[in-house]
C-alpha cells in the first residue's frame, strides 16, 4: 500500500475557527495539523504534513500508525464518528 492509500483510509476532522479559517486534523496523529481558507486547503496542507510524517518515519524505521478503523478489536463507537468525520 502507497502513502496516498494509507492516507486516504485515515479519519479527518474539519472545522473553522472562531476567524472563518479551516482547521483540518488526523486522529491518528494527533498532533498534527493544516490550516486554510478553504476546507480543501486545510485538508491539503494536512495530507502534505502526513505524506512528509510517514516519509520520515518510514526512513527512521519508525511504525506508521495504523488507521482506527483498521486496528485489530477497533469497534466504532458513536463519539468518534460525532467527532471526526471522513474526508476523501
Amino acid at each position: 500500500m502507497n502513502k496516498n492509500e494509507l492516507i486516504d483510509r485515515y479519519i479527518f476532522r474539519v472545522w473553522k475557527d472562531d476567524e472563518n479559517d479551516f482547521i483540518a486534523a488526523c486522529a491518528e496523529f494527533p498532533s498534527m495539523s493544516g490550516f486554510g481558507p478553504t476546507r480543501s486547503v486545510a485538508l491539503d496542507a494536512l495530507q502534505d504534513a502526513l505524506d512528509t510524517a510517514i516519509q520520515w518515519m518510514e526512513e527512521e524505521g519508525e511504525d506508521i500508525p495504523v488507521p482506527h478503523r483498521e486496528a485489530v478489536g477497533f469497534r466504532p463507537c458513536r463519539k468518534i464518528f460525532d467527532d471526526f468525520c471522513l474526508m476523501q
